[in-house]
């Protein structure tokens, strides 16, 4: 049995994902790349790349089998026009993608579940609440920060509720 540590990347076919698991090989590791698309403007350096939703908790597990560290980043983006009119449907995707990482990162018994969650419960930005100078005074926090700030407390809860 090998002392390499076996590392997982969900949302490994995104810019982010991609050199994530680019950074992970040169320090060592062994790396599975998860993602619904593969990378656009290169090869994965991955040495295991799988085409998952990861949506389906059977995905997950088969994603998660064999592997050390979990490094979460898989969210459905969609692109602006899909993310601005879709908030349920964001929602619902990325609430299922997040709990069923971490429940299968539980079942397996990986010591150190996740490593980092790319928060996108919402399709939201913090650039939406920003107002000219002259709308502030009257300006109360806007729905999609309260949404980030729900998101963001959900996704605590259920981690500290699984430790």
């Amino acid at each position: 049995m090998s002392n390499i540590t076996r590392v997982l990347v969900t949302g490994a076919g995104g810019f982010i994902g991609s050199h994530l698991v680019k950074y992970l090989k040169e320090k060592g590791y062994w790396v599975r790349g998860v993602d619904i698309k593969r990378p656009e403007f290169a090869e994965t350096a991955a040495d295991e790349f799988l085409d998952l939703d990861l949506r389906r908790w059977e995905n997950c597990l088969a994603a998660t089998e064999g592997i050390d560290e979990v490094y979460a980043l898989a969210a459905d983006m969609g692109g602006m026009g899909f993310i601005s009119a879709h908030h349920a449907q964001i929602l619902y995707n990325n609430s299922l993608i997040n709990l069923h990482t971490l429940e299968a990162a539980r079942k397996w018994c990986i010591t150190i579940p996740v490593h980092q969650f790319r928060l996108r419960l919402s399709g939201t930005f913090a650039g939406r609440c920003q107002r000219r100078a002259v709308e502030r005074d009257r300006c109360l926090p806007c729905v999609s920060a309260r949404r980030v700030r729900l998101g963001k407390a959900y996704l605590r809860a259920f981690v500290y509720a699984l430790s």
